[in-house]
């Protein structure tokens, strides 16, 4: 029983009366319903402020583990600041006088994730005593995750014949709410979730070689023409061979992860994860010399 689904809110008052009910028929579906009070208390905050402060569309989601579900609440503010009035601080969330301590209170983790279009503001609710006070929330910027980790001059030149262009980018879109989801587990539940925290540390590393790499725009191109397929020739860091290799390996299991449904969120198709392994394959392969085989001759 996967829940993909989400709520889109319209700028009115009933949204919030909306907001509290869905989320409770979400977590009574997740076998979850012993959290619906303190769901309940967390969203009317987080959307009435979206709603009096930020730009439309709000929309509500639950994501996390059945053991740890996860709330999110999105909104278009015309900057990237959490809050309309400039850094993020409890008091800035305020709707009623009560605000993100509140949302807090009632939460076993709590933060914000920001990108250059939204800004998200999520919690763990909890059924439990806070002990020692209420947590501290945890931030990220997604667009400061990945660093370039400074490889040496030596590369390896990777062609790529017959590459499904837009077959790619469902998957891209496909992985990067997979690697998000796995770096907000690794961010509060490490011990948890080793995987999130492997796959995490390592797709940082694989991005930081990416955009190392030459040849990545023509990709890109392809994909906003609505090319259907492209040959590439990337020239990329002798390290990244190896990387994309054990990257191909985590996405298997990433993937197997989400179908055991510990994730709420969507895993990689067949199709897809036989992509990634035949795009790891050809960096791998090319590395030890070997020739290009063309997308649709791979049986791997």
């Amino acid at each position: 029983m996967p829940l993909s689904q989400q709520l889109t809110l319209d700028p009115d008052p009933a949204s919030v009366r909306a907001a509290r009910s869905w989320i409770t028929e979400q977590l009574t579906r997740l076998g979850r319903a012993e959290l619906a009070d303190a769901a309940q208390l967390g969203v009317s905050e987080l959307v009435t402020n979206a709603l009096l402060h930020a730009n439309p569309p709000v929309r509500l989601r639950l994501r996390g583990t059945r053991r740890h579900p996860r709330i999110e609440v999105f909104d278009h503010s015309p900057d990237a600041e959490i809050s309309p009035g400039g850094d993020f601080e409890a008091e800035d969330l305020f709707t009623g006088g009560r605000g993100l301590d509140l949302v807090a209170l009632f939460s076993r983790a709590w933060g914000s994730i920001r990108d250059a279009e939204e800004k998200v503001v999520w919690f763990e609710p909890t059924d439990e005593e806070p002990i020692g006070g209420p947590p501290v929330g945890e931030h990220v910027a997604l667009d400061e995750i990945a660093e370039d980790e400074g490889e040496g001059p030596d590369t390896v030149r990777v062609q790529l014949l017959g590459f499904p262009a837009q077959e790619w980018a469902e998957f891209r879109l496909v992985y990067a709410e997979l690697r998000r989801e796995l770096r907000l587990l690794a961010l509060t539940h490490a011990e948890t979730y080793p995987l999130a925290t492997e796959l995490t540390e390592l797709a940082r590393r694989l991005e930081g070689q990416r955009r190392r790499a030459n040849g990545v725009s023509a990709l890109d191109a392809a994909i906003a023409a609505g090319e259907t397929s492209v040959d590439l020739t990337y020239h990329v860091a002798r390290t990244s061979p190896p990387t994309m290799e054990r990257m191909s390996d985590l996405v298997d299991r990433a993937a197997e992860f989400c179908r055991e449904e510990h994730l709420l969120a969507s895993a990689p198709t067949p199709a897809q994860i036989r992509l990634q392994r035949w795009y790891a394959c050809e960096f791998v392969r090319q590395a030890d010399g070997l020739p290009p085989t063309p997308w649709p001759t791979f049986t791997g």
